[in-house]
């Protein structure tokens, strides 16, 4: 199992089996990876973080990239009219086409379709700039709130452990 990549991770595990449906109709071995979340999210008894990844041997890779884009070409088809981004406005909808990384590639298709349907411009140096701006942003680091970090060396001097809880979220 070493020697599998990491294909895509889901949130849920429906989607996981859905995507391992697909590329084993199609000839390809695929496992899904449960990744529970942390120690310390089980604590506090949160399902967050909770991860499934599709493993595939390296060799499959090319064939599994024209079966999912095949997929998806297919169910844009059938949604036609029907799919729930054409209530999206064209503001939202380019939104996507920003964010692609919080939505799934047949979204991220999808809303380019209807962009183009409704008469917007899209060309490749956009999405580009779109895409090179949010790996920019998701890159800088969190800023911490001054008060918490206060509150939190305060607490810790105390010996609460609400001051351990807050400098563990910090």
């Amino acid at each position: 199992m070493s020697d599998l990549l990491v294909l895509r991770t889901f949130s849920s595990m429906e989607d996981a089996k859905n995507y391992q449906k697909i590329l084993t109709e199609n000839g390809i071995q695929a496992s899904i990876k449960d990744n529970p979340p942390g120690i310390g999210m089980s604590f506090l008894g949160s399902t967050a973080g909770h991860e499934y990844e599709i493993l595939v041997h390296p060799s499959d890779v090319d064939n599994v990239s024209s079966i999912i884009e095949k997929y998806e070409e297919t169910e844009l088809i059938a949604s036609e009219n029907e799919h729930y981004l054409y209530q999206f406005t064209n503001k939202e909808l380019i939104e996507i086409l920003q964010k692609p990384d919080e939505w799934s590639q047949l979204d991220y298709n999808f809303a380019k379709e209807i962009l183009l349907e409704r008469g917007e411009e899209i060309d490749l140096n956009m999405l580009t700039e779109m895409k090179n701006e949010r790996l920019s942003h998701l890159a800088e680091p969190e800023k911490s709130k001054g008060y918490m970090i206060i509150t939190g060396y305060i607490f810790s001097v105390l010996g609460g452990a609400l001051g351990i809880a807050i400098g563990y979220a910090l």
